[in-house]
């Protein structure tokens, strides 16, 4: 067995690190395991992958949201490892519960961790860790809860950032979904929302006629900002691709 060194010295000294009670010392070691990248799925078994991801899934809920945090930053480096999808669902709920955390850091790691499952899942056409993203998103941005919203927006911007490394069909489907978000929440009631739905307009994504506009002539001045600012960034692009066309 390959792997029978790492069972018998390497992998319970890494559970017992990655447990400590000591958040500075979990901490370093789950660092350590993110920091390994996709190297780390090619020297793990599945009940390495099955053992890591229950710490990584019992951390998540840990009363120290560092703790919280460096568990989830694993997921990208552990995803190539879940060989099938009840391992991949268990995973993908780690990155899921920490988009729920009540801390913000955590919740824009998880965003982060999401987008990098996606993009590096995406060049392995393992449409998976793209589409569950894409359902937080819906999910999210459904949400009564005006922080679920606004972490469904950040969601979605995130992953429409990371698309351009994605497959194109995957990028297709990042960009639409983002905009129906978008469209959603640039009514919503509260202002930082309709915010960050004109922050998400700003990128590369369809757009309904006025919307945009609405936003940058919108009461409250910092929503009103934003989307002059989308507007601006959106009429750029609209140039420059004009100005393409022209040259070829």
């Amino acid at each position: 067995d390959s792997v029978a060194p790492l069972d018998r010295a390497l992998f319970p000294l890494l559970l017992i690190l990655v447990n400590d009670e000591a958040p500075s010392v979990a901490c370093t070691a789950l660092r350590g395991l993110a920091d390994c990248g996709a190297g780390l799925a090619r020297v793990l078994a599945p009940r390495h992958v099955d053992a890591l991801t229950n710490s990584l899934a019992n951390l998540s809920t840990s009363r120290h949201w560092r703790v919280r945090c460096c568990a989830g930053r694993v997921a990208p480096a552990l995803a190539p490892a879940c060989d099938d999808n009840e391992r991949r669902r268990a995973l993908a709920e780690v990155v899921a519960k920490a988009l729920d955390d009540v801390v913000a850091e955590v919740r824009s790691n998880a965003c982060a961790c999401a987008c990098a499952c996606a993009a590096a899942a995406s060049r392995r056409n393992d449409g998976f860790w793209v589409d569950a993203p894409l359902k937080e998103v819906s999910r999210l941005g459904a949400s009564d809860s005006s922080r679920q919203r606004r972490t469904g927006l950040l969601l979605a911007r995130s992953l429409v950032d990371a698309s351009s490394s994605f497959a194109p069909a995957d990028r297709e489907k990042c960009r639409e979904d983002a905009a129906a978000l978008a469209d959603v929440l640039a009514t919503d009631d509260l202002p930082l929302v309709r915010m960050d739905a004109a922050l998400l307009l700003a990128a590369p994504i369809p757009c309904k006629d006025g919307v945009v506009q609405r936003l940058a002539g919108d009461d409250d001045p910092d929503v009103s900002e934003a989307g002059f600012d989308a507007l601006k960034a959106r009429e750029e692009r609209a140039r420059d691709d004009s100005s393409c066309a022209v040259d070829f």
